[in-house]
């Protein structure tokens, strides 16, 4: 039985018949799982970036939109409240100028009509004292006197006269004559008089049953009083026409002026079918209602509305308490220029953007587009805030995404004091322009980074790899079980990567199992020579047992049980032969199972061991057997011995 020879297949032939497919290949897939990471990375990082970037920039034009729309309010604001303070200050001067005209008339009306009636009562009181002088005078002689005595131009006016006790001496309705005097005027210089007090010739105003009267009054040297009297309005006939019919907010048509008593009747408008009315508006009403109330108003100007439009007014006090009024409709007195203060507003940036102006009930008050001025609000986002404020809600400043004829708007809103909604908007799609624009420059970024990174990782991917394709060869020598020096092995070992860990390992394996390899040579030629000894023993064995044969023959009948003992040996000897052949066979197969050790390297020391183990000890039974058959084969000496004693017995007894 020779030593195995282990055979070395062609490495091209091997190479050739295991070449891997390009996508089967490791250096492929790490290539292409890596490319998918970043593909993916990427990817997701451009549709966060563009995600973020589009909210961002949605959010900031939205603020931008409402910073427009909070500062056009805030300029319309200022521009009403300037124009308001402007309007209602030159309204408030035209009434003040007005109230002062007609304090100023009726005071000099007063002074001259007063300074008249006066000088007509001392006329009177003194032809009084020259009548007197002759005598007591008659009834007809008063009459002569005072009968005919009145203010030129003064319907009504008349004269009279009582005693200094306050008895009517004279009057020109005789059922007075005769009677206390009756006005309040009259009954004070009595009551002074009466008093002692000194009570120089005067003038005086009075009511009198309801109607303020003047009077003019002197003394006679008797102490009569002469008075000469008429009805204030009489005396004070202004012309208010002239005064008030011509004032006007100067530039502002329809402006005009009227005059309400303190308790709120017209006392003169420009239709004349008012006067005398109670007035209508309830900004006036107020002010004569705080004046019932016992407050104190001052001169001002206000803002009511009155049969659905909006006017202003300013309005001053009078001497008398009349309020003087100069008016106008709001929105002819306060032009503003909306097409400077919301038509120029625009998203800078954004074509397309602009602004525009609603009534707190939907009413377009200012568009770009003039056929949409007071027509009412198209879009659901506006109609929602206006339905809101109509429910009573408080809506704040703020900004809206909304869906007008198929396009998506972005708004900003914001309040005026007014409460109008001032509106900047633009197309969404032009203004987020620029995230698409920039949303191509990360594709296109992206794109460049996963090239850059596909060709990073392949030239890694072929450096990390080679040196494994490098021990590819030499794991394919060790397959074929080739267990010789390596110079690739060799150079790979030194390595102080992953690489060199497995090529030490893979040098490790190859030299466990050269040693392997060589342990079961020696083994085999071990077994080889024992069992050339055991032919030997044998062969000696069967030369004793043929020379024994003819003895034993002739001793068979009466050496059953020595044959049954040499039969044995017999046996032994064929299964001592047997167990050879099965050591070779045993050997044989320990061959084959190296083989089969060498291409499972991980599991090939340990059955090898076990193989080498079951060698020795069939071995060590062989050996046992042939030691046992070459001692009976010394029995078979012991028997011949006894053979040859009872040959000489049998011939000295003769017994044979």
């Amino acid at each position: 039985m020779g030593t195995s020879v282990i055979g070395s297949p062609s490495t091209g032939e091997n190479s050739n018949k295991n070449a891997i497919p390009f996508f089967s290949r490791m250096g492929t897939k790490i290539t292409l799982l890596i490319s998918a990471i970043v593909l993916v990375t990427v990817a997701v990082l451009v549709l966060l970036a563009t995600n973020r970037a589009t909210k961002a920039l949605e959010e900031t034009y939205l603020n931008y939109a409402q910073n427009l729309a909070e500062e056009a309010a805030i300029g319309v604001d200022f521009a009403t409240e300037f124009g308001e303070q402007a309007y209602g200050g030159y309204a408030k001067n035209l009434a003040e100028e007005a109230a002062i005209s007609m304090n100023f008339s009726r005071e000099f009306g007063e002074t001259v009509y007063k300074a008249y009636a006066l000088n007509l009562a001392e006329e009177v009181a003194k032809a009084v004292d020259i009548a007197s002088a002759g005598g007591e005078l008659g009834t007809a002689e008063l009459n002569r006197i005072l009968g005919d005595v009145t203010i030129k131009g003064v319907a009504g006016s008349y004269a009279y006269m009582v005693s200094p006790t306050g008895t009517m001496l004279w009057h020109t309705n005789p059922d007075k004559i005769g009677q206390p005097v009756e006005n309040a005027a009259v009954k004070g210089i009595v009551a002074d008089l009466a008093a002692g007090k000194a009570v120089e010739n005067g003038s005086v105003l009075y009511e009198y049953k309801e109607a303020l009267k003047l009077a003019g009054y002197a003394f006679t040297n008797t102490g009569d009083i002469v008075i000469v009297t008429a009805d204030y309005n009489e005396f004070m006939k202004i012309d208010y026409n002239s005064l008030l019919g011509n004032i006007e907010i100067d530039g502002v048509e329809g402006s005009y002026a009227y005059m309400v008593s303190s308790d709120g009747t017209m006392l003169w408008h420009t239709n004349p079918d008012k006067i005398g009315q109670p007035v209508e508006n309830a900004a006036v009403k107020g002010i004569v209602a705080d004046l019932a109330a016992g407050k104190t108003v001052e001169d001002g100007y206000v803002i009511y509305e009155y049969k659905g439009a909006l006017k202003l007014a300013g309005y001053s006090f009078t001497n008398t308490g009349d309020i003087v009024l100069v008016t106008a409709d709001y929105d002819k007195l306060i032009k503003i220029d909306y097409d400077k203060l919301i038509g120029q507003i625009e998203m800078s940036g954004v074509a397309g953007s602009y602004a525009y102006m609603v009534s707190p009930d939907g009413t377009m008050l200012y568009h770009t587009n003039p056929e949409k001025i007071g027509q009412p609000v198209e879009n659901a986002a506006v109609k929602g805030i206006v339905a809101d404020l109509a429910a009573g809600k408080t809506v704040p400043n703020g900004s809206t995404s909304y869906l007008y004829k198929g396009a998506y708007k972005v708004a900003g809103y914001a309040f005026t004091k007014a409460g109008n909604i001032v509106i900047v908007t633009a197309d969404r799609a032009v203004m987020m322009a620029g995230v698409d624009h920039m949303r191509l420059v990360l594709i296109i970024s992206g794109v460049i980074s996963i090239i850059i990174s596909i060709i990073l990782v392949t030239l890694f991917t072929i450096m990390m790899m080679r040196g494994l394709e490098q021990l590819v060869p030499v794991i394919e020598k060790t397959s074929n079980y080739d267990f010789s020096s390596d110079h690739t092995s060799d150079r790979l070992e030194k390595r102080k990567d992953e690489v060199g860990m497995i090529a030490r390992a893979i040098g490790r394996t190859r030299n466990n199992l050269r040693e392997v390899v060589g342990m079961i040579s020696s083994a085999g030629d071990s077994i080889d020579s024992n069992v050339d000894q055991l032919s030997t023993t044998i062969g000696k064995v069967g030369a004793l047992c043929e020379n024994n044969s003819a003895t034993t023959q002739e001793l068979a009948a009466g050496m059953e049980e020595t044959a049954a003992s040499t039969t044995l040996i017999t046996k032994n000897v064929s299964n001592v032969q047997e167990s050879a052949q099965g050591i070779d066979a045993l050997a044989d197969d320990g061959t084959k199972l190296s083989k089969e050790v060498i291409s499972r390297a991980t599991d090939l020391a340990a059955s090898t061991e076990t193989a080498s183990k079951k060698t020795m000890n069939m071995y060590e039974s062989v050996k046992t057997k042939s030691e046992e058959a070459i001692n009976a084969s010394h029995a078979v000496d012991k028997i011949n011995e006894l053979a040859d004693a009872i040959m000489a017995i049998s011939s000295q007894t003769g017994l044979l």
